[in-house]
């Protein structure tokens, strides 16, 4: 996939999916001028921005919330919400 069409949010649930397919969607956000919010449910990490970042290829984003949420079986997550900063 290369584009991601005229999206304004994207939402991924990243437990147990491979390192290059959230680079990947990074790259796909970061190519993308009409994402506004991205959210993410993943283990809970310390500084998720710089993560998305600096790891992932995803655009400067800032945290909005963070939410815990219990899947089905007992798993804790965490879904974190971002706003897709302007490129400077």
């Amino acid at each position: 996939m290369t584009a991601i069409g005229d999206v304004t949010s994207v939402f991924a649930f990243w437990d147990g999916i491979e390192f290059e397919a959230c680079e990947n969607l990074g790259r796909l956000v970061a190519a993308c001028p009409t994402v506004r919010r991205i959210a993410i449910v993943q283990p809970a990490t310390k500084y998720p921005e710089e993560l998305m970042v600096k790891s992932y290829n995803f655009p400067p984003l800032r945290l909005v919330d963070s939410i815990q949420v219990k899947m089905v079986g007992g798993a804790q997550h965490t879904a974190y919400v971002f706003e897709v900063l302007p490129s400077v």
